[in-house]
């Protein structure tokens, strides 16, 4: 069966498969993935019911796009407000955050190749996107991340270089493991430029996506 669990204090919700992936349990109402999803965002009947609605359209439009046969987990991060400290994280500053009812949400299964294939829900603003891990950190470029993100090019403002920038400083971690890449489908309700932490949210759901489909953890 899949089993749901929260991991860390993002409250990132995870399908680990085991024989049965998340597309069976939200077929046939499976109560354990109600009862976190409950206790993720509280006990409002309706809002669950409209979140599992929503989890078995995505299921669905990821079928359409991709091998319905894959094995698929779905993944999500929530958005979060800063009360104090905005934009100090990243000169090593302290936060204080609280995690809110609105999400990033992943429908991800593994690839047998290195390729990183993103689709969005929203397709009409964000377009598709693909790329593959050894071309864009190839092995002797490893290990040296800081070097990296100061000479690579990327364009100004795409919405695939959060997923990039999860997934290839996952590469320059397991330097010596290749990783496999990923068929992908983001949705989010968190509202762009809004002080939610939207492009974090899709970080750390890549970041989870990835290590899902390389069975791997931090």
């Amino acid at each position: 069966a899949s089993v749901f669990f929260l991991k860390n204090n993002l409250e990132t919700l995870v399908s680990v498969t085991y024989g049965e992936d998340i597309r069976t349990r939200l077929q046939r109402n499976d109560g354990l993935l109600l009862e976190r999803l409950a206790d993720i965002f509280g006990p409002d009947t309706d809002d669950l019911n409209s979140r599992f609605t929503h989890y078995t359209e995505l299921l669905t439009l990821f079928e359409q796009i991709y091998d319905p046969q894959q094995q698929t987990a779905l993944i999500r991060a929530p958005a979060r407000i800063n009360l104090k400290g905005v934009h100090v994280d990243h000169r090593g500053g302290y936060l204080n955050y609280m995690a809110i009812d609105r999400e990033v949400v992943m429908v991800v299964s593994p690839r047998d190749d290195d390729l990183v294939v993103l689709h969005d829900e929203a397709s009409d603003a964000f377009g598709a996107r693909q790329f593959y891990i050894g071309e864009a950190l190839p092995p002797e470029k490893r290990g040296q991340w800081q070097t990296y993100i100061e000479q690579v090019t990327l364009a100004p403002g795409d919405w695939s270089n959060y997923i990039r920038a999860a997934v290839l400083r996952l590469q320059d971690h397991f330097k010596t493991q290749p990783l496999c890449g990923m068929n992908l489908l983001v949705a989010s309700d968190i509202p762009i430029a809004a002080g939610l932490s939207s492009s974090s949210a899709l970080v750390v759901a890549a970041c989870e996506a990835c290590l899902w489909v390389n069975g791997l953890s931090l």
